[in-house]
């Protein structure tokens, strides 16, 4: 799923950053295609059926930065709707947060690989 993940952010970052053109390609974007993508992403997510309490635990960690992620999507809109650059900055806090959180799974998923002596495949 971490593709699903991959390919809806790559999204945002099409029309964020060096690559924003203008707030209305912004939030077409993310009203359109990156909020239901990623919608979709989470209730996947969501979903998964963890067999120990360990895996779900990380499992849930993935899901809040998810959750999180999404919550900051839907704040950008909020704040393109309203014009409201302190909604522009909760949003990207949000969006801070989220990649923490992701950094945080990362880490997590590295140790519990490490402690069952299980090798971790990279696509």
């Amino acid at each position: 799923m971490a593709q699903d993940e991959k390919a809806v952010t790559d999204k945002y970052e099409s029309v964020t950053g060096d690559k924003y053109t203008d707030d209305l390609t912004l939030y077409n974007t993310l009203k359109d295609n990156i909020i239901p993508e990623y919608t979709k992403f989470v209730d996947k997510l969501e979903a998964v059926k963890t067999e120990t309490p360990e895996v779900r635990a990380l499992h849930e960690t993935y899901i809040k930065a998810a959750s999180t992620q999404k919550e900051a999507f839907i704040t950008m809109v909020d704040a393109l709707d309203k014009q409201d650059l302190n909604l522009v900055n909760e949003s990207n806090a949000k969006l801070s947060e989220g990649r923490k959180l992701f950094r945080d799974f990362q880490e997590q998923l590295n140790t519990l690989a490490k402690k069952h002596d299980v090798e971790m495949n990279k696509k």
